[in-house]
């Protein structure tokens, strides 16, 4: 709730969040540039608001993602091959990220925000489907020419293509369906032949959910499997007390990297992983990754400015309940927000989880 409501306090009456600010000297560092980290947002509150119980605060979330997609959907441009992306009016010519529409997609998921906005809905799956290649590949920008060209990006970008996907595939959209088939062989391989913490987060949730949505089909074993083995190999970068100071215990770090606020992008991922594993009986694997989602929020949560510090700062509604950057690092950012709320509220949806 705290997060939430620094988000909304910061929110840019055309839309956008306040993307970047250090609280302590009450400089905005960055209002808005990055689209995709927008959509991101987009999608935490829009999430939010679908399963707050407060209708009073659920309402304000509601406007809020409301108008954060009014925002984003004003930025669509046409593609030839058919549907629309967001084009980033910081790039050059006509471009967009295959990450932006996939967010904007997701939280196009949640609540009334569905039928709102369903031809645009309809329209940025389109683009999206077409960025696939007949190898199962995504292409990450609407102006790339292969997946191989893309570089990192498709660490990422395909994995929150793919959640969106399997969104609409449990709602059974047949061609959501074929592109996850397609793609599921590729982005396993990949990930084999070059695994990256950056790619586990969103390709755990979306396997995650297509095993609901395969579980009667003959190959359905293997969808479980690969979000166990992601989940296995990101556990290798988790901070534990045995070796590490209690203040960074529970966090997640490359080797020789700083632990910060992405522990709370990879903690989801282990909470989902936790429910898969519950849900499908297997006991060890389903305790171990709870004990280990347990301390990666812990430390999550200790990057989050609580209201007994509110005196500290000139404007404290654009600083209590954000996320900072590093236990060392006072700098503000809207994913950061985004993605401990979205890891909280994934504890909260698991079963099991909490007790």
């Amino acid at each position: 709730r705290s997060a939430q409501e620094r988000l909304l306090a910061g929110q840019a009456a055309r839309g956008s969040y306040l993307y970047r600010y250090h609280p302590l000297t009450n400089r905005v560092l960055d209002e808005c540039s990055n689209l995709v980290r927008q959509a991101g947002t987009a999608y935490a509150i829009a999430r939010s608001a679908a399963r707050e119980p407060d209708p009073g605060h659920a309402a304000a979330l509601r406007r809020s993602a409301a108008n954060a997609l009014g925002f984003l959907l004003g930025l669509r441009a046409p593609s030839a091959s058919g549907g629309c992306f967001i084009r980033d009016p910081a790039s050059p010519g006509l471009r967009g990220d295959l990450g932006t529409a996939a967010l904007t997609l997701l939280a196009m998921q949640y609540g009334p925000l569905r039928d709102e906005h369903e031809a645009a809905r309809q329209s940025l799956r389109a683009w999206m489907l077409g960025q696939q290649d007949p190898d199962g590949s995504f292409r990450c920008r609407s102006d790339s020419l292969s997946a191989a060209a893309d570089g990192r990006k498709q660490s990422f970008f395909p994995g929150e293509a793919i959640l969106a996907l399997a969104h609409e595939a449990a709602r059974a959209d047949a061609a959501s369906l074929r592109a996850l088939d397609r793609g599921f062989a590729w982005y396993r391989s990949y990930f084999r032949r070059a695994p990256t913490s950056a790619f586990v987060p969103w390709q755990v949730d979306a396997w995650r959910l297509f095993t609901e949505v395969a579980e009667n089909r003959a190959d359905a074993a293997r969808y479980p499997a690969f979000v166990f083995e992601l989940t296995d190999w990101l556990l290798r970068r988790q901070l534990t007390a045995d070796t590490v100071p209690p203040d960074i215990a529970g966090a997640f770090a490359r080797p020789g990297g700083r632990p910060g606020f992405s522990t709370a992008t990879y903690t989801e991922a282990v909470i989902r992983a936790f429910g898969l594993a519950a849900r499908l009986g297997d006991d060890e694997r389903a305790q171990r990754y709870r004990a280990a989602a347990r301390a990666g929020l812990g430390f999550a949560l200790r990057l989050q400015i609580s209201p007994a510090a509110r005196a500290l700062f000139r404007v404290p509604e654009l600083a209590v309940g954000g996320v900072t950057a590093g236990l060392g690092n006072f700098a503000l950012r809207c994913d950061h927000d985004q993605h401990l709320i979205t890891a909280c509220l994934t504890a909260l949806e698991t079963p099991l989880f909490l007790d």
